[in-house]
């Protein structure tokens, strides 16, 4: 699909009935949505905060996504989710470059953490569901069984592990943050997940795809049925938070836990690369910014393993893993909420609304390290704060010539 105009069918034409237009399109958007952040980050928040935590995460992003196809609907007569390809065209392909390279670097960090007896066994695992994704990849994913074999294959690997998997009997560790730090953070999960999907070009080229009536269902579908459970079913199955390895064996179940979390990061780069690529339609149709992307995050994570930098009593891979998270909870939001919105979506950016998006990240950097990096979260409010007050520095009266 090009970022002028769209070559996918429209409305109608992915044909059928409520599979191919709403279950399957909603299906792609579930798996291609399931990151490292949806399938990790709880696991972090968890730890430092209790099972409370999770709500915060989980509230806006489902939200947050579920009522894109809603509002991109709307804006079809000003040419949607095509119009905001085009006016913002290099801002989502950053999105797409970043997130392909965070998958690869939290694959690879999985991989070079997990314990050496169980590492023949997670390896093989890791590789079956990225060479599974891959082939995926191949095939037509925005409108093909895709993401429904990827859904289908995580729930009932979900299923088995709440059937066969043991309960822990020991009460964990009360978490060492307070419950009432969550508050700060919860400003920056809706800041992010509210505002982070209309970057996504995977999502806005499903939008168009879709067309206007159906794409508002794909996305419900999508976000408030299919994707809480593949986030939730990833959630209990962490040895340090859920269920245990009980009768599925102490080999077996890393491994299939393996399988699935590679399965979604393929899925996820697959999506993201394919929609890079100059011509999404013919065979692979790798994208410039593939390998990069790869070389980038296998760096990163190989700096963070065999330096073991460490950074404020965190593990150089968290280190590494939360400076991945600026993008999605201070740069592109505040991409979006400076210069997107002020244009009603489709515009594009101009020189001053540019600006208020550099001078937001800038001013608000600092706030959010302290929160984010020393986690004293109550800097985080000053930090949204800042990002907030930028968007009245670029109105929509704005009267600059767009940046080129």
């Amino acid at each position: 699909m090009s970022d002028h105009a769209s070559t996918s069918p429209r409305e109608g034409a992915l044909g059928g009935g409520t599979l191919a237009r709403v279950v399957a399109p909603g299906a792609f958007l579930a798996a291609s949505w399931t990151w490292c952040i949806g399938m990790f980050l709880p696991i972090l928040l968890a730890r430092d905060f209790g099972p409370w935590s999770y709500i915060v995460f989980a509230l806006p992003n489902c939200v947050g996504a579920g009522v894109m196809g809603m509002i991109l609907a709307r804006r079809e007569a000003g040419h949607g989710a095509a119009g905001v390809l085009a006016a913002h065209r290099r801002a989502s392909i950053a999105f797409g470059a970043v997130t392909m390279a965070f998958q690869w670097y939290f694959l690879i960090w999985m991989l070079a953490d997990a314990p050496r007896d169980q590492l023949l066994g997670l390896l093989p695992a890791a590789i079956v569901g990225m060479l599974l994704a891959t082939w995926w990849r191949s095939g037509r994913l925005q409108g093909g069984l895709g993401g429904v074999a990827a859904v289908a294959i995580s729930l009932a690997l979900g299923a088995a592990w709440l059937i066969r998997g043991d309960v822990p009997g020991v009460v964990p560790p009360p978490p060492p943050r307070p419950l009432g730090e969550l508050l700060p953070l919860a400003g920056v999960c809706s800041l992010g997940f509210l505002l982070c999907p209309y970057l996504d070009r995977t999502f806005l080229q499903t939008a168009d795809r879709c067309g206007p009536r159906a794409a508002p269902a794909a996305f419900v579908v999508g976000f408030l049925a299919i994707f809480p459970l593949l986030i939730l079913i990833t959630h209990l199955a962490w040895p340090s938070v859920g269920v245990q390895p009980g009768p599925l064996g102490p080999a077996l179940y890393p491994a299939l836990l393996s399988f699935h979390v590679a399965m979604q990061l393929g899925f996820t780069i697959a999506a993201h690369d394919r929609s890079l690529a100059d011509h999404p339609g013919r065979g692979l149709g790798v994208s410039p910014w593939s390998g990069l992307a790869f070389l980038v995050g296998a760096g990163l994570a190989l700096a963070a393993g065999f330096l073991r930098l460490g950074l404020h009593g965190l593990e150089g891979h968290e280190v590494v893993y939360r400076g991945f998270m600026a993008f999605y909870g201070l740069i592109f939001p505040a991409y979006v909420w400076c210069c997107m919105i002020p244009a009603g979506w489709t515009g594009e950016p101009t020189r001053r609304r540019l600006l208020a998006f550099g001078g937001a990240v800038v001013l608000a950097a600092p706030f959010f390290y302290l929160g984010m990096m020393m986690r004293e979260t109550w800097w985080l409010l000053p930090g949204v704060s800042i990002v907030l007050a930028a968007r009245w520095l670029a109105p929509a009266t704005d009267a600059d010539q767009p940046a080129t």
